[in-house]
Parts: C-alpha cells; structure tokens; sequence
C-alpha cells in the first residue's frame, strides 16, 4: 500500500527533478515547467504534455485500485 502511494506522490515530483537533473536530462515537471516564461506561456504545449504525463499514472492507479480501497478501508473497520 505503501509503494502505491509513493508512487503516486512521486510521479509529480517538480523540486528533485529540478535539482537533480542536468541539461540533457530533464524529468517531464521540468520540462513542463520549462515552457512559461516571463512574457511567453505556451499553454497549449503545457496543457498536451502534462495529459501526457498523466495517463501512466492513471493506468497504474486503474490496476491497483483494489489495492488501493483495500488499503484505505482496512483502518476503517473495528473489531
């Protein structure tokens, strides 16, 4: 339950990203937020990759959905 959080949480990681990566390299927050500017916001470039970004982890949550409930409903019940 755990590791399906952590991975949730991490995927959107924007600040150890931005720190740890070189210019080469870059994580998909970084290089979404590469594309604003001061007097230039591409929106519809921000808007088309971070959709993009998100269907991996959509997919993932899909299948471990029942995971997920199990884990969440488990500290709700008394005994």
């Amino acid at each position: 339950m755990v590791v399906i959080f952590s991975i949730i949480w991490t995927w959107n990681d924007l600040l150890f990203g931005l720190i740890m990566t070189q210019s080469e390299a870059k994580t998909l927050p970084v290089v979404i937020s590469g594309h604003s500017g001061q007097t230039d916001t591409k929106w519809e470039l921000m808007a088309s990759l971070a959709f993009i970004q998100l269907i991996p982890i959509i997919i993932f949550t899909f299948f471990s959905q029942r995971h997920i409930v199990t884990g969440l409903t488990m500290g709700g019940v008394e005994k």
